[in-house]
This record gives C-alpha cells, sequence and structure tokens, in this order.
C-alpha cells in the first residue's frame, strides 16, 4: 500500500510540476516559461511523453511540436525523498548532456541559460531551472533568436517582459520524436558519476 501511495504522489508531481514561483510549468501537457506575469513561451501540441525511472531519479520527457514545425524538448527531473543533486548545476548539465562544451550565459533566480555543443556540433540552447536542489526541469529546442529574446528578457535588469507568439523559425528540419531528446540518462549517472546523493 505505501508503494502504491508513494507511485501516486510521483504521478502526481509529475502532472503538477509546478509551484506558484516556479518559472517554467506544465499542466494538462501545457508548458508554459512566465516571467513578471508575462508568458513568453506556451505550447500546448504535446506529441510525444514517456517516463524513465533510475534508483534515486524520476525523469518525465515531452516533445512539443510549434505551429512554426519547431520542436521543444521539456524534461521534469524529480529526485526521490531525502536525495538531492549534488554536483551543482553545471556538472550536472554537463553529465546529463554529455558534454564539457558549453557556456552559462546568465543566471537569474531558479534560472540558468546555457548554450551547449553536441558532438553532431549542432548548438543546444538550454534554460534550466533547478528548485530546492531537489527539482530540475530543462527547455530546449529553441533557436537561436527565441532563446535570445527570453534571455534578454529575463536577464537584463529594467526590460519589460513581452509575450511571445513562438514565429521565429531558423532551425534545420528534424523528427519531432524521441530522437530529439539529447540527454542520456542512464544507471552510470547515479551509480558512478553520483549526480544525486543522499541529503538533508
Amino acid at each position: 500500500m505505501k508503494k502504491l501511495l508513494f507511485s501516486a504522489a510521483l504521478l502526481f508531481l509529475a502532472g503538477c510540476s509546478n509551484s506558484q514561483n516556479d518559472i517554467i510549468n506544465t499542466n494538462n501537457n501545457n508548458l508554459t516559461l512566465t516571467f513578471k506575469e508575462k508568458i513568453l513561451l506556451q505550447s500546448d501540441n504535446c506529441i510525444y511523453k514517456q517516463d524513465m525511472y533510475l534508483p534515486h531519479i524520476n525523469i518525465y520527457q515531452y516533445i512539443y511540436k510549434e505551429k512554426n514545425q519547431n520542436c521543444l524538448a521539456y524534461e521534469y527531473i524529480y529526485t526521490s525523498d531525502r536525495y538531492r543533486f549534488t554536483k551543482g548545476l553545471k556538472r550536472t548539465i554537463a553529465a546529463i548532456f554529455k558534454t564539457n562544451d558549453y557556456i552559462l550565459e546568465g543566471e537569474k533566480k531558479n534560472l540558468s541559460f546555457f548554450i551547449l555543443h553536441s558532438k553532431s556540433e549542432d548548438k543546444i540552447y538550454l534554460i534550466a531551472e533547478m528548485i530546492n536542489g531537489r527539482r530540475l526541469k530543462l527547455l530546449y529546442g529553441l533557436d537561436e533568436l527565441q532563446y535570445e529574446k527570453i534571455k534578454k528578457t529575463i536577464l537584463e535588469k529594467n526590460s519589460q517582459a513581452s509575450e511571445s507568439n513562438n514565429t521565429i523559425s531558423h532551425h534545420k528540419k528534424v523528427k519531432c520524436d524521441k530522437s530529439f531528446f539529447r540527454t542520456f540518462w542512464n544507471p552510470e549517472l547515479i551509480i558512478m558519476q553520483q549526480i544525486v546523493s543522499r541529503g538533508f
């Protein structure tokens, strides 16, 4: 019975992976990025989702297809009770994406803006949100102009939040399916690299 209740709680957290202060949110598969009560990005066209479970960590992955045919990937990662991400965000991102070739462009509150270089030489524009060391949200698939617009709005002190219509598109064509995910989730991350460990 306890195991059943724990599983039900995790499913609830996956479906409502938000709090009032979270910037990146999902609700009934609707994805939004909100800043200063303005919606900077939104999508309701979730075309693929899957769940993964590793020791002490749960991963919920979503693919969205935009009206301009761009793909967006959103991943929500939640640690088990009493476990935390303990390697720091930069080392955690490097391990998850299997790259040490990245630039952390800026941080504000729980949000961090990264440019990653993958083995295929593609740039990945990543927005990461870490909450309380236990919840990690990853949003990528943005093109450069869309990413820069969101980054500028959030990081610049006197910038005014402006709503986005998500019409910018400079991507090369890619398949909007599970092959679009750029993360590498496997037990090695937990056992060897220990990106999460027991905390207090």
